[in-house]
């Protein structure tokens, strides 16, 4: 797998003709984003428009993110269509902020509550980019397990549930559950983000993250094996139809 750094140059925001360049061989954990999301700028190595003017700030660095996932949360912000494979967990876009809060709790015990509450909140300003005025694309498949996984009190899992059954009805939003029986487990066993961009001849690139970095594959072969599998995921899952009647059901 072809894992990258990210390096912004001098270590300062990039400047208008400056571009972000990658680091094969390393996970991508290391430095700080300081730049900003621009959607109409150039395609820079990582195939995606990144921070044009200097001293524009992305609204996540207001969250004191984690370094690795203010990058995420930026090339998100930039993204048209996210597709998202969750084996365990709901997909962050997806998330209560109840469900969002156990998470966190459950991650980091000892964590300020100020500290928490500011994570959550960050969380719920990424979800509104489902529903502005130029709507991500959502594709989301759901692993059974975590419809079993409890995380937080069982009325919490209840409004989870129901969040995703109202969400399911967005026409901007795909949610599947991929049952425990489904053979295409062994073909994707592990949670992945798809991210693709505006513009054409954008391969687009695959993201994941694990115990506290994450990790991108930008080879146009390597994105493209990656967008199979989740295809291959897609015709195993269950239905828009059969997943929305099956949190309906939890949610009760």
């Amino acid at each position: 797998m072809n894992h990258l750094q990210w390096s912004c140059g001098g270590g300062g925001a990039p400047g208008p003709t400056s571009q972000p360049r990658l680091r094969p061989g390393r996970p991508f954990a290391r430095q700080p984003f300081e730049g900003s999301i621009d959607r109409h700028s150039a395609r820079c190595n990582l195939r995606v428009r990144l921070a044009g003017e200097s001293g524009r700030r992305g609204w996540w660095q207001d969250y004191d993110l984690p370094e690795w996932f203010n990058v995420y949360v930026g090339l998100e912000s930039a993204a048209s269509t996210v597709a998202n494979f969750e084996t365990h967990l709901i997909p962050g876009l997806l998330q209560t902020p109840a469900y969002a809060r156990a998470l966190i709790r459950h991650a980091q015990p000892t964590m300020a509550a100020e500290r928490v509450d500011l994570l959550v909140r960050a969380r719920l300003v990424r979800q509104t980019r489902l529903t502005n005025d130029d709507p991500l694309r959502l594709r989301a498949l759901i692993g059974e397990a975590a419809l079993h996984c409890v995380v937080g009190t069982p009325n919490e899992m209840q409004e989870q549930f129901t969040h995703l059954a109202t969400m399911s009805r967005a026409a901007n939003v795909e949610i599947r559950v991929v049952p425990f029986t489904s053979p295409a487990y062994a073909v994707h066993g592990r949670s992945v983000v798809i991210l693709d961009f505006p513009g054409t001849g954008d391969p687009g690139l695959a993201y994941f993250d694990h115990l506290g970095k994450g990790s991108y594959v930008e080879d146009d072969a390597q994105v493209a094996a990656h967008r199979m599998a989740f295809e291959l995921l897609v015709g195993a899952a269950l239905s828009v139809e059969e997943s929305t009647k099956l949190f309906l059901e939890r949610g009760k």
